[in-house]
């Protein structure tokens, strides 16, 4: 079994995989990365150098793949995979789909999905691109992660102001996304597909600050199970099942961050084929 990653969360599925009498290979860059000591090789390579990896793959006749917890495994995962002809849970060709903001919400719109009105600008945009939108507005790389480049702004010149700070956390792409900020209530949740049916595994609370000086408001705890359960789980799983069968997923995790008011119903921030954060020891 490859693992991509390993840092402390990992080493409990190290641990778990041995026990189910399988060999371990832990891969990425961190030279001293804590679950290398737990499996039973490892190797000092960046998760990014896709072919070197297959190679690796193909060497050590691998049967499986796996990681989790973050957007660039998950990317890295799925084109490792394909190119050392392991299966694995999605396809390179629908991958995107989970990754790239502007390519997600043309997922949501054509599956009728509700998500915040956006637009995609370029440094040097002209106010008209931005004049249907109703600040305030949250400004985000196009395809980044990890919260990075994320700003709240009230006006087109603070666009502009913050518009090259955002930007440099676009992954392969010189864009900016720019949405209107919505102020309901906002969930994680994590799905397990099986057999192209969907398991809700929780619905948790984010509770957050408040928005100061045009930062997004912080995550301060998740609460599980969310206490306005009744009022989204029904909805939240219809648009999990959507997703799931758009992007082709018959059997692994697919995960939304969404939000919901009560006059509005639920509105999409994002859907990711990996889990939320360090949720998977809560679980």
């Amino acid at each position: 079994l490859m693992i991509l990653g390993s840092m402390d969360e990992f080493i409990p599925l190290v641990k778990r995989a041995r026990e189910r009498g399988y060999y371990t290979i832990v891969c990425d860059g961190y030279q001293d990365g804590p679950a290398k000591k737990t499996a039973d090789t490892f190797y000092n390579i960046d998760i990014r150098q896709v072919d070197e990896i297959a190679d690796i793959c193909r060497k050590e006749q691998v049967d499986g793949i796996i990681a989790s917890f973050s957007d660039i495994l998950f990317e890295h995962l799925i084109k490792i995979a394909s190119k050392a002809g392991l299966k694995t849970y999605c396809t390179p060709k629908r991958m995107p789909f989970l990754r790239s903001k502007p390519k997600m919400r043309q997922m949501f719109t054509e599956l009728g999905i509700p998500c915040a009105k956006n637009h995609v600008i370029e440094e040097g945009f002209q106010e008209e691109e931005l004049s249907d939108l109703v600040p305030p507005l949250v400004m985000k790389p196009v395809n980044g992660y990890g919260s990075r480049g994320i700003f709240v702004v009230n006006s087109i010149q603070e666009v502009r102001e913050r518009f090259e700070k955002t930007a440099r956390y676009s992954i392969g792409s010189s864009g900016v996304m720019v949405e209107e900020f919505n102020n309901g209530y906002e969930f994680n949740m994590m799905n397990w597909i099986m057999d192209g049916e969907v398991y809700t595994l929780s619905i948790a609370d984010r509770e957050k600050t408040k928005s100061i000086n045009g930062d997004i408001p912080q995550l301060v705890r998740l609460v599980y199970p969310s206490r306005i359960m009744d009022e989204v789980y029904e909805g939240a799983r219809e648009i999990v099942k959507k997703v799931a069968s758009y992007v082709g997923i018959q059997t692994g995790p697919l995960s939304m961050q969404f939000f919901y008011h009560p006059e509005q119903g639920i509105q999409v921030c994002e859907c990711a084929g990996r889990f939320f954060g360090y949720e998977h020891e809560l679980l």
